[in-house]
């Protein structure tokens, strides 16, 4: 169970509960609400208008590199010394990574602020109710792919940043900002400046969440094509031949009925029933009605829980499918992800939960989710998802946030920031 603020304003990790300022020990220096407020809403308007200019880039997978390019211009402009770290071989694979010096680094914790520029395709435009890379607004809300998953999450770290810049606050360990590519796919872009050197004693990847939520487990995901070839005859000799549509039809229903032997075999996963899912996200076969189609390729997505893993499941995969059609090819895709555990009372969890709730309007609870993240790549248990705030049909048709939320996910952030990186590192705590 987790821990809960007491009266006195304290949890035993010394978060405070207080409403008007976060005053620890000794060594945390004072951050007032009223004046983090303050400042968060004089600068909403600009931000609120950046989070709509990113939305208007498509940061697709490989066409990363506009929207990463412009996000680095902002964080130049705060006066950050930026790196570009890159998770492929191309111009677009860019990874932003700036370190903010701490006063007393070799004795306070360091922190992470991570969020991602990629986005999902989108199904045809007209299918939406407002242009997917307009980011236009309406009253409260912000429209477009990546509104909520994750612009906003950009948006809101970079928020952070300059509050506490504007505050004047010092903080004595170090503060890492991280604006990653390839989250929505393979995960090279944290993992990538973890790598050359940009990881710390906490993570907070800004993704994803509502204002009083946390997340600290996700399923594991295997994404795969199935190409399936067929003979190409005219329609009227379909019966002479093999319709690589019907192969497939089959193929799925394989699929989904193994999934349901697993699911009826399996206990919920971290609160999640049903763990186990498969989703055909596209389906092309064949040019017109008149002939068989040469081929059929269909794009899949599974979903699992521990102690699966990407291997065996794509194994599992193969099997069905050479024991139904040798004309079935099964070939991987960027999506492989194991699935996540962390652990729910882990300090940097039960801070920002404490600073959450005494700074929110109801309890703040730590969750799982079907999804996926980098929570893994940065190798310690102090990592959690919070922010950027609500909204809704991320990965779907009209993709929207609610940008009341920047401000209030923004306080938290930066109260939870100057709490970690003014805690001393336990070994010398």
């Amino acid at each position: 169970m987790m821990a809960r603020p007491d009266d006195s304003g304290y949890d035993p990790e010394g978060a405070v509960r207080s409403r008007t300022a976060i005053v620890r020990r000794s060594f945390m220096p004072l951050l007032s609400v009223p004046d983090v407020d303050a400042v968060l809403a004089e600068l909403r308007p600009k931000y609120h208008a950046l989070l709509a200019e990113l939305i208007g880039f498509a940061s697709l997978y490989g066409n990363e590199g506009p929207m990463q390019r412009r996000v680095l211009e902002e964080m130049s402009r705060l006066g950050l010394s930026v790196e570009v770290v890159k998770s492929r071989d191309d111009e677009h694979a860019l990874n932003l990574a700036a370190r903010i010096p701490g006063t007393d680094p070799p004795r306070h914790r360091s922190l992470v602020l991570n969020a991602h520029a990629d986005v999902v395709p989108v199904d045809p435009a007209s299918s939406w109710s407002h242009p997917p890379f307009a980011g236009t607004v309406s009253g409260n809300v912000v429209h477009g792919r990546g509104a909520q998953d994750d612009k906003a999450g950009v948006v809101t770290v970079l928020l952070v940043v300059e509050a506490l810049r504007r505050l004047g606050l010092r903080l004595p360990g170090d503060l890492i900002v991280q604006i990653v590519a390839e989250e929505e796919t393979t995960g090279n872009g944290t993992r990538a400046l973890v790598a050359a050197g940009f990881g710390a004693d906490g993570a907070v990847i800004c993704d994803g969440t509502w204002p009083e939520r946390l997340y600290h487990a996700h399923l594991g995901h295997i994404s795969f094509t199935l190409r399936i070839t067929g003979d190409p005859l005219a329609a009227s000799n379909e019966r002479r031949g093999v319709n690589p549509v019907y192969v497939a039809m089959d193929m799925v229903a394989r699929l989904r009925a193994h999934v349901a032997a697993l699911n009826a075999d399996t206990v919920p996963f971290e609160g999640i029933e049903h763990p186990y899912f498969v989703n055909v996200g596209s389906f092309h076969a064949g040019v017109w009605c008149g002939s068989v189609p040469a081929m059929a390729e269909l794009s899949v997505q599974m979903g699992f829980p521990p102690p699966a893993s990407t291997t065996g499941m794509m194994e599992t995969v193969e099997a069905l499918a050479a024991s139904l059609s040798p004309r079935i090819m099964v070939e991987p895709w960027l999506l492989m992800r194991e699935p996540y555990r962390g652990d729910p009372a882990a300090p940097l969890i039960r801070k920002l939960q404490g600073i959450v709730q005494a700074n929110g309007s109801g309890e703040c609870q730590v969750m799982s989710i079907t999804g996926y993240t980098d929570m893994a790549a940065f190798g310690t248990p102090n990592v959690c998802l919070y922010g950027p705030g609500g909204g809704r049909n991320s990965h779907g048709v009209d993709e929207h946030y609610f940008l009341d939320h920047m401000a209030s996910v923004a306080r938290n952030l930066a109260l939870f920031a100057a709490d970690w990186c003014s805690s001393p590192r336990p070994e010398l705590a």
